[in-house]
């Protein structure tokens, strides 16, 4: 199953993510969404089920969407068959180039940015503020990407409801780019705590696009077949980010 996200997002923005998926996947997909009759077209083109989930009523104004969404992940899982595979992606600046279900057994599995927390400034703020007493064994520790994350529904939906729990407490400038790090540092902090063996960190699952910053996972766009290719020749399954590299432009023209 692949399940995303969208509110405010328009229609056509969400078609590569659509088009991409049904491409090479043929499983359920469900769109988590505030607003289901604004993407029924996606329903009657793509196949892609509606899920309501209140996406915008955290009362407490701590963190947004950057929290509901997993109270909604959560939700909607409730009810499938735990060891079902799922992948849930972000849905603007995704798109899929092989089965994203293919390499989830048992476990949740998360992408790698190839840097360390370290190294970027922005990601040291956020450890710094939001886990003080931790941030130094943090801080060496690659950045995983919270922009896709797969596993078994039944582990995922667990791990989606530690991620909504977490996020109330930590104090945050509701801002979009302090609600996308806070979301992520969360995440960061209960994959390195506690999930230990019940995660598969990849490099070859998700390309994250600010992986080009410094290059130290190999990849490479093929003009004729129009895809992201990794150091063995084949796709990466999903790219994260295509927006921000303009020589993936035309993986945003899948429809």
């Amino acid at each position: 199953m692949i399940v995303g996200v969208a509110s405010g997002l328009s229609v056509e923005s969400l078609k590569p993510w659509c088009a991409s998926a049904r491409n090479v996947y043929r499983g359920p997909m469900l769109l988590l969404t505030d607003t289901p009759a604004k993407y029924q077209e996606l329903t009657e083109t793509y196949g892609i089920e509606m899920w309501f989930a209140p996406l915008r009523s955290d009362t407490e104004g701590v963190c947004g969407i950057a929290r509901t969404r997993w109270k909604g992940l959560a939700d909607a899982l409730t009810d499938i068959e735990p060891q079902l595979p799922v992948v849930f992606a972000d849905t603007r600046d995704v798109v899929f180039q092989s089965d994203p279900c293919a390499l989830i057994d048992t476990t949740l599995v998360i992408g790698t940015e190839g840097k360390r927390h370290e190294e970027n400034a922005w990601c040291m703020m956020w450890l710094q503020q939001l886990y003080p007493n931790e941030c130094q064994q943090l801080a060496p520790l690659e950045v995983l990407n919270a922009g896709v994350i797969g596993g078994s529904a039944g582990l995922l939906r667990k791990f989606a409801l530690a991620v909504y729990s977490e996020l109330p407490t930590i104090p945050c400038d509701c801002t979009a780019g302090a609600m996308h790090m806070t979301d992520q540092t969360a995440v960061n902090h209960l994959v390195r705590n506690g999930y230990g063996t019940q995660v598969q960190i990849r490099s070859d699952w998700v390309f994250h696009v600010r992986s080009m910053d410094h290059g130290r996972i190999p990849a490479v766009f093929h003009e004729d077949s129009k895809q992201l290719i990794r150091a063995d020749g084949e796709p990466f399954p999903i790219v994260h980010q295509y927006d921000l590299a303009p020589q993936l432009s035309p993986l945003a023209e899948i429809r």
